[in-house]
């Protein structure tokens, strides 16, 4: 079979990495699992071997034969041939309230679309996320400030999870090797996230961060309407933040201790923060 490289397509192939990565993730038969992009099912018959019961995605149809057949061999396993980036997943997690958790070697050249679509659809039920993914993207994910790998990707996963690389892997254990080295990432949601506008605070992370050789003070200029000069001074003093700091050196409780401070500007100014940020 000819693999797609538009698609990101790497098969895992090495099958003592495929046993490592289910017993890291630690699957068991309590546990319904989610799959995306399942290939030809190598990883996926190992989970259906292991957990209570798996869901597994794919938009390619030539692996249809083999998913198939391996679908008619295990009544616990769904297989969904449709993108997994337009599927409903906040409204299968509402209806189907049992422990889910997520364990997959995704696409790569489309890792940050399903962080974001995991990530935002969350729900209680879904316990954590196993993604093996470029080694960079997951050090990025993990990086404290003032690492030259932090940065927005790093604030929004750590806002929501608690994550860390379980560990790393060569390209020749894929099939076409990639040009990379790969990680299996953890993220494991928060119970409680902080009171904060979400909007508003991804507004400000995301200003911070627009060049990171700027000063926060330069960065911020105008992230909500009129917010520069005296005012801009004010909300960072207010803050506790040092203006000449760079986003990459800020925290996410400094973060959150600015946009406290903005949402408190647009409230002397009777500025609604959907608007000024939008919708």
């Amino acid at each position: 079979m000819k693999l797609k490289k538009s698609r990101g397509q790497h098969l895992l192939t090495d099958t003592g990495m495929i046993g490592k990565i289910v017993r890291s993730a630690g699957v068991g038969p309590e546990d319904n699992i989610i799959e995306i992009g399942a290939g030809t099912g190598l990883l996926t018959r190992e989970l259906v071997e292991k957990a209570g019961g798996v869901t597994c995605f794919e938009i390619d149809e030539d692996f249809a034969p083999d998913l198939k057949e391996l679908d008619e061999k295990h009544t616990n396993l769904q297989v969904r041939f449709e993108d997994f980036l337009d599927f409903d997943l906040t409204g299968h997690l509402e209806a189907h309230p049992q422990k889910w958790r997520v364990v997959a070697n995704i696409p790569y050249n489309i890792t940050s679309p399903i962080i974001r679509k995991l990530v935002s659809a969350r729900k209680p039920n879904l316990a954590d996320v196993h993604l093996l993914i470029q080694r960079e993207v997951a050090e990025r994910i993990t990086a404290s400030p003032g690492n030259k790998d932090y940065g927005r990707l790093s604030v929004f996963a750590q806002f929501f999870c608690n994550s860390r690389i379980l560990f790393t892997l060569p390209p020749d254990v894929f099939t076409p090797p990639p040009q990379v080295e790969s990680a299996l990432l953890r993220m494991e949601f928060k119970k409680v996230v902080m009171e904060v506008n979400p909007r508003l605070y991804f507004a400000v992370v995301k200003a911070a961060f627009a060049s990171r050789r700027k000063q926060i003070r330069n960065n911020l200029k105008n992230v909500v309407p009129g917010l520069k000069g005296e005012h801009l001074d004010r909300v960072l003093d207010r803050a506790g933040i040092d203006r000449k700091l760079r986003g990459e050196t800020l925290t996410l409780e400094n973060f959150k201790a600015i946009t406290d401070q903005v949402a408190s500007y647009l409230e002397e100014k009777g500025i609604d923060p959907a608007k000024a940020v939008g919708s």
